[in-house]
């Protein structure tokens, strides 16, 4: 019963996307102009070398049990041989964490659990998005990034910590040997995956946007709504409200980076038998500790005189 309404639900869905595309070509050829505009002169630049970087230690690095290792693994409550990924989602974010966890699982480096684990706890928003595009870009303010990007890691760690880590179990690590072509190659493929997903949902939330405002719905409120298919959409959606709303409802969508990041990483994990239950419950666990973490981590800053 489940599987025929969803079925029918996404079709419904499909023919109406199609409709809209077709009655609106001009939001749509504008839309897409400005997300690829998007993608080349923000996500090429911050992205995409972090990308090639990120796939090098993660083929040439093998932690290993000494003392440092053993410190952070405690604390982070990540086992050392994930340790690399969590270290690449902090600095990188999404979808890095999620394909090398793929790749690691298909080659049997990894054990499924321990793929959903660190996909589930490391996949987050991005410094570069988190600093430079929301707080420069809505607050006026890089302590506001800071504060946002601390609180994301707080809550990565948080959430590591009451999943535990996977442990006990039996892998087969191969050599440390990554060719720096191979991770050229992998850079420019998942960067491609993520332009593309980022270019589609942002022309959904656009449609939507459009049909919802001349159906009589308020800018600002369709604005926010189409935030749940892509996160990029926040800084026109954000400029009008009020604290601590604003706070509260932008660290959900920045902790789930909407319909759009789901999709990506579940589209890595394709062909494996990876669930998502996991990661959902951790973008849950992430939005309610940074609505709380980000507003103290302000006020910390604050202190410190920072904004």
């Amino acid at each position: 019963m489940w599987k025929k309404t969803a079925e029918a639900l996404r079709l419904f869905t499909l023919i109406i996307m199609s409709l809209c595309v077709i009655f609106f070509p001009s939001v749509t050829a504008e839309s897409v102009r400005s997300s690829a505009d998007r993608c080349l002169n923000l996500l090429l630049p911050a992205i995409f070398p972090m990308m090639v970087l990120s796939n090098q230690l993660a083929g040439n690095f093998a932690p290993k049990n000494g003392r440092i290792v053993n410190i952070a693994s405690r604390f982070f409550g990540i086992s050392a041989e994930l340790l690399p990924q969590f270290i690449i989602g902090c600095l990188c974010g999404y979808p890095l964490p999620a394909s090398i966890s793929a790749e690691k699982y298909r080659k049997r480096e990894i054990s499924k659990e321990q793929a959903e684990f660190i996909c589930a706890v490391s996949n987050g928003a991005s410094p570069a998005f988190l600093i430079t595009f929301i707080g420069t870009g809505i607050y006026g303010s890089i302590a506001a990034g800071i504060a946002l990007y601390f609180s994301q890691i707080t809550a990565s760690v948080i959430c590591a910590h009451v999943f535990r880590c996977p442990s006990g179990i039996k892998c087969t690590p191969t050599t440390p040997n990554h060719p720096l072509s191979e991770s050229i190659k992998s850079s420019v493929k998942n960067f491609a995956y993520l332009s593309g997903f980022a270019m589609f949902f942002s022309l959904v939330a656009d449609l939507f946007t459009h049909t919802a405002i001349h159906a009589g719905m308020p800018h600002n409120a369709a604005r926010i709504i189409a935030c749940v298919f892509d996160a990029t959409g926040i800084m026109d959606a954000f400029t009008s409200l009020f604290a601590p709303i604003r706070e509260i409802v932008l660290c959900i969508i920045c902790a789930t980076g909407g319909i759009s990041v789901f999709f990506q990483i579940r589209s890595v994990f394709y062909g494996c038998d990876i669930s998502m239950r996991l990661f959902l419950k951790c973008r849950i666990i992430t939005g309610s500790v940074m609505a709380v973490t980000f507003l103290i981590f302000m006020k910390i800053l604050a202190f410190l005189s920072l904004q």
